[in-house]
Protein backbone atom coordinates (compact mmCIF):
# COMPACT_ATOMS: atom_id res chain seq x y z
CA UNK A 1 0.00 0.00 0.00
CA UNK A 2 1.33 3.60 -0.90
CA UNK A 3 1.75 6.53 1.42
CA UNK A 4 0.89 8.78 -0.84
CA UNK A 5 -0.74 11.88 1.33
CA UNK A 6 -4.72 12.00 1.24
CA UNK A 7 -5.81 15.66 0.42
CA UNK A 8 -9.03 16.48 -1.48
CA UNK A 9 -8.95 17.73 -5.07
CA UNK A 10 -11.86 19.33 -5.90
CA UNK A 11 -13.24 19.10 -9.35
CA UNK A 12 -12.66 21.42 -12.06
CA UNK A 13 -15.44 22.34 -14.48
CA UNK A 14 -13.44 20.41 -17.21
CA UNK A 15 -13.70 17.14 -14.82
CA UNK A 16 -17.54 17.80 -14.70
CA UNK A 17 -17.75 18.37 -18.07
CA UNK A 18 -15.60 15.18 -18.60
CA UNK A 19 -17.66 12.67 -16.21
CA UNK A 20 -20.67 14.37 -17.85
CA UNK A 21 -19.97 13.77 -21.45
CA UNK A 22 -18.52 9.67 -19.71
CA UNK A 23 -21.38 9.39 -18.24
CA UNK A 24 -23.55 10.22 -21.38
CA UNK A 25 -21.71 7.33 -22.93
CA UNK A 26 -22.42 5.24 -20.25
CA UNK A 27 -26.12 5.34 -20.81
CA UNK A 28 -25.59 5.01 -24.36
CA UNK A 29 -24.31 2.16 -23.94
CA UNK A 30 -27.27 0.64 -22.67
CA UNK A 31 -29.72 2.48 -24.78
CA UNK A 32 -28.08 1.84 -28.41
CA UNK A 33 -28.71 -2.02 -27.76
CA UNK A 34 -31.73 -1.99 -26.50
CA UNK A 35 -33.74 0.15 -29.39
CA UNK A 36 -31.73 -2.34 -31.77
CA UNK A 37 -32.16 -5.67 -30.29
CA UNK A 38 -35.33 -6.92 -31.99
CA UNK A 39 -33.86 -5.46 -35.23
CA UNK A 40 -30.86 -7.10 -35.68
CA UNK A 41 -30.47 -10.71 -36.86
CA UNK A 42 -29.92 -13.74 -34.85
CA UNK A 43 -26.17 -13.55 -35.74
CA UNK A 44 -23.96 -10.43 -35.62
CA UNK A 45 -20.21 -10.00 -36.02
CA UNK A 46 -18.23 -10.43 -33.24
CA UNK A 47 -15.13 -10.04 -34.75
CA UNK A 48 -12.95 -7.88 -37.37
CA UNK A 49 -10.45 -7.96 -38.68
CA UNK A 50 -7.67 -5.19 -39.81
CA UNK A 51 -9.85 -3.83 -43.36
CA UNK A 52 -12.63 -3.87 -40.72
CA UNK A 53 -14.18 -6.94 -42.53
CA UNK A 54 -16.21 -9.64 -40.65
CA UNK A 55 -14.71 -12.60 -39.40
CA UNK A 56 -16.94 -14.33 -37.10
CA UNK A 57 -20.34 -13.85 -36.25
CA UNK A 58 -21.76 -14.79 -32.42
CA UNK A 59 -25.39 -15.03 -31.32
CA UNK A 60 -26.85 -11.30 -30.60
CA UNK A 61 -26.92 -11.64 -27.05
CA UNK A 62 -22.96 -10.81 -27.48
CA UNK A 63 -24.11 -7.33 -28.04
CA UNK A 64 -24.54 -6.70 -24.11
CA UNK A 65 -21.08 -8.26 -23.50
CA UNK A 66 -19.65 -5.78 -25.34
CA UNK A 67 -22.22 -3.06 -23.40
CA UNK A 68 -21.78 -4.25 -19.77
CA UNK A 69 -17.44 -4.66 -20.66
CA UNK A 70 -17.90 -1.03 -21.52
CA UNK A 71 -20.12 -0.26 -18.53
CA UNK A 72 -17.95 -2.03 -15.97
CA UNK A 73 -14.59 -0.79 -17.34
CA UNK A 74 -16.31 2.96 -17.04
CA UNK A 75 -17.63 2.94 -13.66
CA UNK A 76 -14.66 1.28 -12.11
CA UNK A 77 -12.66 4.04 -13.50
CA UNK A 78 -15.31 6.44 -12.53
CA UNK A 79 -15.51 5.81 -8.99
CA UNK A 80 -11.34 4.66 -8.76
CA UNK A 81 -10.37 8.79 -10.14
CA UNK A 82 -12.09 10.16 -6.94
CA UNK A 83 -9.34 8.51 -4.83
CA UNK A 84 -5.98 9.60 -6.42
CA UNK A 85 -3.76 9.09 -3.78
CA UNK A 86 -4.49 5.73 -4.70
CA UNK A 87 -2.31 6.12 -8.38
CA UNK A 88 1.02 4.99 -8.77
CA UNK A 89 2.83 8.13 -9.87
CA UNK A 90 6.08 8.21 -11.75
CA UNK A 91 7.56 10.36 -9.01
CA UNK A 92 7.46 10.70 -5.54
CA UNK A 93 4.31 12.09 -4.02
CA UNK A 94 5.03 14.31 -1.53
CA UNK A 95 2.76 17.49 0.44
CA UNK A 96 4.10 20.24 -1.96
CA UNK A 97 3.41 18.36 -5.33
CA UNK A 98 0.56 16.52 -4.37
CA UNK A 99 -2.45 18.37 -5.25
CA UNK A 100 -1.15 19.06 -8.47
CA UNK A 101 -0.11 16.08 -9.20
CA UNK A 102 -3.67 14.32 -8.50
CA UNK A 103 -5.84 17.30 -9.97
CA UNK A 104 -3.60 16.61 -12.97
CA UNK A 105 -3.68 12.92 -12.89
CA UNK A 106 -7.68 12.82 -12.21
CA UNK A 107 -8.19 14.83 -15.34
CA UNK A 108 -5.94 12.71 -17.19
CA UNK A 109 -8.31 9.56 -15.78
CA UNK A 110 -11.13 10.98 -16.88
CA UNK A 111 -10.09 11.65 -20.21
CA UNK A 112 -9.10 8.60 -20.99
CA UNK A 113 -12.32 6.96 -19.90
CA UNK A 114 -14.45 9.31 -21.53
CA UNK A 115 -12.64 8.53 -24.64
CA UNK A 116 -12.76 4.73 -24.26
CA UNK A 117 -16.66 4.60 -23.23
CA UNK A 118 -16.88 6.81 -26.39
CA UNK A 119 -14.85 3.67 -28.16
CA UNK A 120 -17.05 1.48 -26.92
CA UNK A 121 -19.98 3.38 -27.77
CA UNK A 122 -18.81 3.45 -31.60
CA UNK A 123 -18.02 -0.09 -31.83
CA UNK A 124 -21.02 -1.14 -30.33
CA UNK A 125 -23.23 0.94 -32.59
CA UNK A 126 -20.93 0.15 -35.88
CA UNK A 127 -21.10 -3.89 -34.84
CA UNK A 128 -25.54 -3.35 -34.91
CA UNK A 129 -24.71 -0.80 -38.47
CA UNK A 130 -22.85 -4.24 -39.98
CA UNK A 131 -25.43 -6.58 -38.19
CA UNK A 132 -28.25 -4.99 -39.91
CA UNK A 133 -26.13 -4.32 -43.35
CA UNK A 134 -26.40 -0.42 -43.29
CA UNK A 135 -22.19 -1.05 -42.54
CA UNK A 136 -20.15 -3.08 -44.98
CA UNK A 137 -17.90 -2.93 -42.20
CA UNK A 138 -16.21 -1.46 -39.07
CA UNK A 139 -14.07 1.84 -39.80
CA UNK A 140 -10.91 0.31 -38.12
CA UNK A 141 -9.53 3.79 -38.79
CA UNK A 142 -11.74 5.81 -36.41
CA UNK A 143 -10.94 3.08 -34.10
CA UNK A 144 -7.13 3.68 -34.67
CA UNK A 145 -7.75 7.01 -33.91
CA UNK A 146 -9.79 6.73 -30.44
CA UNK A 147 -6.53 4.62 -29.47
CA UNK A 148 -3.81 6.89 -30.77
CA UNK A 149 -5.71 10.00 -28.54
CA UNK A 150 -5.87 7.57 -25.29
CA UNK A 151 -2.34 6.94 -25.80
CA UNK A 152 -1.03 10.42 -26.68
CA UNK A 153 -3.06 11.33 -23.48
CA UNK A 154 -1.01 8.70 -21.59
CA UNK A 155 2.10 9.34 -22.74
CA UNK A 156 1.81 13.31 -22.17
CA UNK A 157 0.27 12.96 -18.87
CA UNK A 158 3.66 10.62 -18.05
CA UNK A 159 6.01 13.12 -19.37
CA UNK A 160 4.46 15.50 -17.61
CA UNK A 161 4.20 13.96 -14.44
CA UNK A 162 7.94 13.05 -14.46
CA UNK A 163 8.66 16.94 -15.08
CA UNK A 164 7.19 18.00 -11.67
CA UNK A 165 9.65 18.09 -8.88
CA UNK A 166 9.56 15.47 -6.00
Amino acid sequence: MNNNPNIKVERSQADKFLDTIGLIGAVLLILIPLIYYQFIPVEIPTLFDLNGEVVKESDKSTIWTLALTGLISFFLLYFLVRQPNKFNYPIKVTEENAQELYSYSATMARKINALTVWLMVFITYGVIQVALGNWTELPFLVVLVFLAVILSIVFSGFKKMSSLKN
